[in-house]
């Protein structure tokens, strides 16, 4: 969120809070005017806590904005946001004095304070100075208050997170595991039900050995020879069964090679392509 959305945002949190504060206070006061002997109307004691709450829900947003961007907890920054925190504080402090001043000295009667305004300034930081502490200092804590909550809540939810992804691998885990599994066991009770020996029973166990090494290899990023040329000799069966006698072939690889390593999965593709592009569009095969 913008910061002047956000500043306009704590202004009128800060104004409702100042509204029903002014109204609770300017009731204490009069009632404290009451317990002594002495007259006080209610709209004068509203007047003054108005006036100082107001100026209070003005100064609130800047505190808030500093607080949140400097928090005071635990770490190489510590010293630094106290500091901050003790500096603003006496300026809100200040502030909040000199303006309710420079509102009031014009009505000092109405008021009770010193006409001038240096004077005035220093009479309202004597009688308010201790109230601008506390509610500075109260400011702050909520706001720190708001910080961990949100804090908490934001890791709370990033737990949650990671237990639904672990649940989520542990159950594609768990397929990927059981669909091999069932595969196989499907080929081999097909196996079973062939005549042994038979171009069926042949075709379906070249076709077992063909998928074993795919998904064994899967997560390999190389292979050897042998196994590149395994998944060939297992291809080539499975073609064999459909272009038989057109289908023709001879695999001499020295055994001082069968070791080497090469990308996974790189023979294969090649006998495909020049299967179907090739041998298969030729009736006399290849």
């Amino acid at each position: 969120m913008p910061i002047f959305l956000r500043v306009i945002r704590y202004w009128a949190i800060a104004g409702l809070i100042a509204t029903a504060m002014a109204l609770f206070t300017a009731f204490q006061t009069r009632l404290q005017f009451l317990l002594r002997g002495e007259e006080m109307s209610y709209s004068g004691t509203l007047l003054w806590s108005s006036v100082i709450w107001y100026i209070w829900a003005l100064l609130a947003p800047f505190a808030i904005l500093l607080t949140t961007r400097h928090p005071i907890e635990k770490g190489p920054a510590l010293i630094k946001s106290v500091v901050l925190q003790i500096i603003f504080g006496a300026i809100f402090i200040g502030l909040h004095a000199t303006i309710a001043a420079l509102i009031m000295h014009d009505y000092p009667e109405q008021f009770g304070i010193l006409p001038e305004v240096g004077p005035a300034i220093l009479q309202l930081l004597a009688m308010q100075g201790h109230w601008g502490l506390m509610s500075y200092v109260a400011l702050v804590a909520m706001v720190h208050v708001a910080i961990y909550v949100r804090r908490a809540q934001a890791e709370a939810l990033a737990r949650e997170e990671l237990r639904t992804q672990a649940a989520s691998a542990q159950l594609m885990a768990l397929a990927q595991q059981m669909q091999p599994h069932f595969l196989f066991n499907a080929l081999n009770a097909l196996v079973a039900m062939q005549p042994e020996g038979s171009a069926a029973q042949t075709f379906t166990i070249r076709l077992a050995d063909m998928l074993r090494i795919l998904l064994q290899g899967g997560d390999r990023a190389t292979a050897t020879l042998r196994e590149e040329i395994a998944l060939v000799e297992a291809y080539l069966e499975i073609e064999r069964a459909r272009l038989g006698s057109r289908l023709r072939t001879n695999i001499d690889v020295s055994e001082s090679v069968d070791q080497c390593r090469l990308p996974a999965f790189i023979l294969q593709p090649l006998v495909e392509n020049a299967i179907t592009h090739s041998i298969s569009r030729t009736p006399a095969g290849g």
